[in-house]
């Protein structure tokens, strides 16, 4: 099931914004791609705060201008980043 997911590769998509709802449930992913697309910022309020098994996540790309303090917030068990 969706909520189960453990590996999300979004990269390569054009996606010009994220949104925090698309992660919400998301509690056993481990592993997210969101390289190469076109947002400029991670967005708010933090994208990443109920992956609590997160492990890997890679983000960025030419269009990435900002990078802020809370981004990051709640997402305490990554190996990779």
């Amino acid at each position: 099931s969706l909520w189960s997911l453990e590996d999300l590769d979004l990269s390569d998509n054009q996606l010009e914004a994220l949104d925090h709802q698309w992660f919400w449930k998301l509690e056993a992913l481990q592993r997210l791609n969101l390289l190469n697309n076109l947002y400029s910022c991670l967005g708010s309020p933090p994208l990443f705060h109920g992956l609590i098994r997160l492990r890997r996540l890679l983000f960025g790309g030419p269009t990435l201008k900002e990078l802020r303090r809370g981004d990051l917030c709640g997402v305490t068990q990554l190996e990779e980043l």
